[in-house]
C-alpha cells in the first residue's frame, strides 16, 4: 500500500460513514462487471472487512464482456470471493445485440436489463454496492438537467432510497475521480483489460463526460461541486414518494402492469414471425424467399468470418438476411409469383418502408441499401430510378455482409442452388447498374481478399 491508495481508502470509509452506507452487519453484493471502478470498490470493501460477494451479468457483448468477466472472476479467486454470474442469454433468451433492434439508445436498453438482473439476483442481500465514481455521478446530473429529466434526479445521490422489492444501492466510490480508480488498480496491482464497451460511441453519456473533462481541466473541483451542490438539495427532491405494484408477468417491482424489461423483452420478434405477416407460409413466393436467404446467410457467415477483426454483428446479420428481401410482394416478378405493379429495384425501399413500421430501422436502412451494390443518389437521378433522392449504399460492415453475399445468389434461374461466380456477379453489376456498382464491388472483394 502506499500513502495513495491510504488516502482513497479513508475517502470511501468517510463517504461510508457520512451517508451511513453500510452497517459491519450488512450482507453486501458488489456489482462486479470487470472493469476499474467496481473492482476498486470489491477491494476496498473486501479490505474494510465487509461481508461481500460479486455479482457478475455478461450482456453477450462480442470481444468486450468476456475479457471484463476473465478479469472479474480471476480477481474473485484470488482473494476468496464468492460471486455468481448471470446472463441475457440465459435470462432473456437473446444476448444484447438482439434487444437493439429498433433502437439507437443501446445503453438505456442495456442499463435496463443490467438493473433489473442486479435487483433480482441480489434478493437476500442487505445493500448492492455499485462502482459508481465522481465523474459518473457529475455527469448524470448535468444529463438530467440537459435533458429536463428532473423525476430522474432523485435517483441519484450516494444510496438509493429503501423502497419494498428493491435492494437498496450504494455508491462507495460517490468522491472518488475516475482517474483516481486508474491510478488505484495499479497501485495495488489488479488486471483491468482497459477495454471499452463498443456502444459507448453512441451514448448521450460521452459527450457529457467530455464537456466536464474540458471544464475541469480548466477549472479544477467542478465535478465535487456540482455534486456536493446537487446533495444539498437532493433531500427535497426526495420528498416526492413513488407508489409500486409489481409486473404481472415477471412479479418484479413496477410502475405498470408490465415493467419495462418485459415490454422490452417482449417487442423482440422472430424475422420469421414478421415474414408470416406478409407472406403466406405455404405460397411459392415464401418458399423461395426463405430458400433464398438460408443461401445468403450461409455466404453471410463465410464473408464475416474473413473480417473477424472488425467485429462484425453476426445476429444483427443473421436478422437481417431474413428481411432484406421483405419488400419483394410489392413489385412485378412473376418468376417469383410476385404480381404487384412497381419496378423490382424498388423492392428495397418497400422493405425499408415495412422495417420501419415493425420499429427496426436498422434492418430496414439495410433493405434499402442490399439492392445491386447500393444506388447512389446521382446514380438514382441519372437513370430516373423512382426511389427517394437520396444515397442508398452500404455502409456498416453489416450492410456490406449482407448486400455482398446477396450478389451470390438469385431467387430464381441458374444462380437459385448454385453459388454465382465473382466473375458473372461483376458482368451482372456492369450491364444492370454500371462502372459505379463495379468499382464499389472491388472495394468490397479487397476487403474480404477475394479475387
Amino acid at each position: 500500500m502506499t500513502e495513495f491508495t491510504d488516502q482513497i481508502i479513508d475517502r470511501v470509509k468517510q463517504t461510508i460513514a457520512r451517508f451511513n452506507l453500510l452497517d459491519k452487519t450488512d450482507k453486501v453484493c458488489v456489482a462486479l462487471s470487470g472493469g476499474k471502478d467496481s473492482l476498486t470498490a470489491l477491494y476496498i470493501l473486501h479490505k474494510l472487512g465487509y461481508d461481500v460477494s460479486a455479482l457478475c451479468i455478461d450482456e453477450g457483448i462480442e470481444k468486450y464482456r468476456r475479457k471484463t468477466l476473465d478479469n472479474a472472476i480471476s480477481f474473485c479467486k484470488a482473494h476468496h470471493i464468492s460471486y455468481k454470474l448471470v446472463s441475457f442469454e440465459e435470462e432473456f433468451g437473446h444476448r444484447m445485440p438482439y434487444f437493439l433492434k429498433g433502437t439507437d439508445l443501446p445503453c438505456t436498453v442495456c442499463g435496463t436489463l443490467r438493473r433489473y438482473l442486479l435487483n433480482k439476483h441480489s434478493k437476500g442481500f442487505d445493500k448492492i454496492a455499485t462502482g459508481h465514481n465522481l465523474d459518473d455521478e457529475a455527469q448524470a446530473i448535468m444529463m438530467n438537467l440537459f435533458r429536463a429529466n428532473i423525476d430522474l434526479m432523485p435517483r441519484l445521490g450516494p444510496k438509493s432510497r429503501k423502497q419494498k422489492g428493491f435492494t437498496q444501492k450504494i455508491k462507495p466510490l460517490y468522491f472518488v475521480l475516475e482517474k483516481e480508480t486508474t491510478e488505484f488498480v495499479k497501485e495495488v496491482r489488479i488486471a483491468t483489460c482497459g477495454c471499452k464497451c463498443p456502444y459507448v460511441r453512441f451514448a448521450y453519456r460521452k459527450q457529457i463526460r467530455e464537456l466536464l473533462d474540458e471544464y475541469e481541466e480548466k477549472n479544477p473541483g467542478t465535478k465535487k461541486n456540482i455534486v456536493e451542490r446537487f446533495l444539498k438539495i437532493l433531500p427535497k427532491l426526495q420528498k416526492e414518494t413513488f407508489g409500486y405494484g409489481y409486473c404481472k408477468k415477471c412479479g418484479e417491482p413496477s410502475k405498470t402492469e408490465s415493467c419495462k424489461v418485459c415490454r422490452i423483452v417482449d417487442k423482440r420478434t422472430d424475422p420469421v414471425e414478421i415474414l408470416q405477416k406478409y407472406y403466406d407460409k405455404d405460397s411459392e413466393t415464401y418458399k423461395i424467399l426463405m430458400f433464398h436467404n438460408k443461401m445468403v446467410l450461409k455466404k453471410a457467415q463465410e464473408l464475416a468470418k474473413k473480417v473477424k477483426h472488425l467485429d462484425p454483428d453476426t445476429e444483427f446479420i443473421k436478422e437481417a438476411v431474413m428481411l432484406h428481401d421483405i419488400g419483394i410482394f410489392k413489385v412485378n416478378a412473376p418468376e417469383i409469383f410476385c404480381y404487384g405493379k412497381n419496378p423490382y429495384v424498388l423492392h428495397g425501399y418497400f422493405g425499408r418502408q415495412i422495417l420501419e413500421k415493425e420499429g427496426l430501422h436498422r434492418h430496414a436502412l439495410l433493405t434499402e441499401r442490399h439492392v445491386g451494390a447500393g444506388l447512389s443518389k446521382e446514380y438514382i437521378i441519372k437513370n430516373e430510378i423512382p426511389l427517394p433522392k437520396r444515397d442508398a449504399i452500404p455502409e456498416s460492415i453489416e450492410e456490406i455482409i449482407v448486400c455482398f453475399a446477396d450478389r451470390f445468389y438469385s431467387k430464381s434461374g441458374k444462380y437459385f442452388k448454385k453459388e454465382r461466380p465473382l466473375k458473372e456477379i461483376r458482368k451482372f453489376l456492369l450491364e444492370r447498374r454500371g462502372q459505379e456498382s463495379l468499382k464499389r464491388l472491388g472495394s468490397w472483394c479487397r476487403l474480404f481478399g477475394m479475387k
